[in-house]
């Protein structure tokens, strides 16, 4: 039945991770019965306390299978792997050992699968929710609220995700057949995805969301976290990516056409709404201050000081960006420029102040004064 999800953790050498996750799946509201959790390790050098938690593990919700692997397989290979359990099982929910979930999660991913599983442009159904754009030094990510429950990028989540097996399938065939060769992503993928080492399966998976332009559903508030244990891609336990769990909802979710949304975002976590406001079509935004952000178009919208012509400009009250246009707050802090114009009266410290506040939200006095000897150093050595 594709609107009820087979879970599968996946594992490798952390027992306490894997103790922690399988606890939180235990705890949380399940409204059926028959869940079937997979739970696949990873061969490691010494997994003998990650195997015995699995096996000893008792799912009182449905069938339990452990799957052993014999051999070594690495982060990415054990993802697609786990991955084609959703051609088995209609459709999966895929959790890595250092997330804790909401006991909401699996009525969330029921209720999503169900009203996006024929939508042809959604790629991957999300259960976490992002608070900050991790390609972009984790500066504040905010979204247009309308009403709904969910919003869309065009890049793909790691930190629990949903796959049917049509949508798992299509990415399969892409990636099989390496349709991703001979294509720049150089403006498609943000760099910090393209810098990924090969053991990263996100990677492919952005790649093939930026050439098919698919996009992914997200929550608006989080049906799991990321712990952030020390492992294949955390050297130091982190609290970067934790965010606020959905704690309970006693009602339906309610969830958005992908076509009638405004809550949509391109692979850099850059709004798809405003080029509707500003009805200019040969525009590129940059919000967040990408350096290989296309710039080849002749108007660019951002808050960063460049030395161009200002068409128009809006303060840094409102968040997210694209309010202070929809309301027309006029001021000194989002600039559209005309890129086919040198001006260089623009440098304003008091401006680059305000724009470091507004997107890493409040600071020490110290802190600030660290970023801000920084960007006066930029902005004195800009050529």
């Amino acid at each position: 039945m594709i609107d009820k999800p087979t879970i599968v953790v996946i594992a490798y050498n952390r027992p306490i991770s894997l103790k922690r996750i399988l606890h939180s799946l235990k705890e949380a509201n399940y409204d059926c019965e028959d869940i079937r959790l997979v739970i696949s390790i990873d061969k490691a050098d010494d997994d003998k306390g990650v195997k015995n938690i699995a096996k000893e593990f008792k799912w009182p919700h449905g069938e339990k299978k452990v799957i052993i692997r014999e051999q070594r397989l690495g982060l990415r290979k054990h993802v697609l792997k786990c991955g084609d359990l959703a051609l088995k099982y209609s459709s999966i929910i895929m959790l890595e050992d250092d997330l804790v979930v909401s006991r909401e999660f699996y009525k969330y991913a029921c209720e999503s699968v169900k009203f996006y599983k024929d939508e042809p442009q959604i790629a991957q159904i999300s259960l976490f929710n992002y608070e900050v754009n991790e390609f972009a030094s984790n500066k504040q990510f905010r979204t247009i609220q309308d009403g709904s429950d969910v919003y869309f990028i065009q890049t793909p989540s790691s930190w629990g995700q949903v796959w049917t097996d049509s949508q798992w399938q299509k990415f399969r065939t892409w990636y099989d057949n390496q349709e991703y060769l001979g294509i720049d992503y150089t403006d498609k993928v943000p760099s910090t995805i393209l810098n990924w080492p090969e053991t990263s399966w996100k990677k492919y998976f952005a790649m093939y969301m930026a050439h098919k332009n698919l996009f992914a559903v997200y929550p608006r508030v989080s049906l799991t976290t990321n712990m952030a244990d020390v492992g294949t891609h955390y050297k130091e336990q982190s609290n970067n990516q934790q965010v606020n769990l959905l704690l309970e909802c006693d009602r339906h979710f309610i969830f958005k056409d992908l076509s009638k949304s405004n809550c949509k975002y391109d692979s850099f976590m850059e709004s798809l709404l405003i080029k509707n406001y500003l009805k200019i079509e040969d525009l590129s935004i940059n919000y967040f201050g990408y350096e290989e952000k296309n710039k080849t178009n002749k108007y660019l919208l951002t808050p960063e000081i460049l030395p161009y012509k200002v068409e128009k400009s809006w303060s840094l009250r409102l968040k997210p960006y694209e309010l202070n246009i929809i309301y027309s707050d006029k001021g000194q802090g989002l600039f559209l420029y005309n890129t086919d114009i040198q001006d260089n009266k623009n440098n304003n410290l008091f401006i680059e102040i305000n724009r470091v506040k507004y997107q890493n939200g409040s600071l020490s006095k110290k802190d600030l004064l660290k970023i801000m000897k920084y960007k006066l150093f930029r902005l004195t050595h800009k050529k």
